[in-house]
């Protein structure tokens, strides 16, 4: 996590590193509480980790995410300025996980991430990211 990052919020503050879990970085936007993980270090911290079972898109559907969830449009990456992609993770309210596909950087609005911690689905963002768990929470929602 060498290079920096800057937020997208109104006054596009530079993001400080800050660690999540222990081993686990991540930058952090002082001012909307934003959290940019690069998913190679969340990788890599993974495989240090004792995986817990996975949630599965029925006990996200109707997760409540307290914060500030300000950020209701795709942001824009951190690191390129490119916009990224949006992946539902939940519906109550609408609960997105921002992704930089060429960065590999992923970033969660302030709450979401312990919302992560609550449902027990830190070891398993990449899974929230898969094309099976945005199809199912699709057909959840219909």
């Amino acid at each position: 996590m060498s290079n920096e990052r800057h937020c997208d919020c109104a006054n596009r503050p530079a993001m400080k590193t800050r660690e999540l879990q222990a081993g686990l970085f991540a930058h952090a936007c002082e001012d909307c509480g934003a959290l940019a993980i690069d998913l190679n270090d969340y990788r890599r911290w993974l495989e240090r980790r004792a995986v817990g079972p996975a949630p599965t898109p029925e006990q996200c559907a109707g997760m409540s995410v307290e914060g500030e969830l300000a950020m209701r449009k795709a942001r824009m990456c951190p690191s390129c300025v490119r916009p990224m992609t949006r992946h539902r993770a939940g519906s109550q309210p609408d609960f997105h996980l921002d992704r930089c596909a060429p960065c590999q950087l992923l970033v969660l609005d302030g709450g979401e991430w312990d919302a992560l911690v609550q449902l027990g689905a830190l070891e398993h963002l990449e899974l929230i990211l898969s094309d099976a768990w945005q199809r199912r929470l699709q057909a959840l929602e219909a």
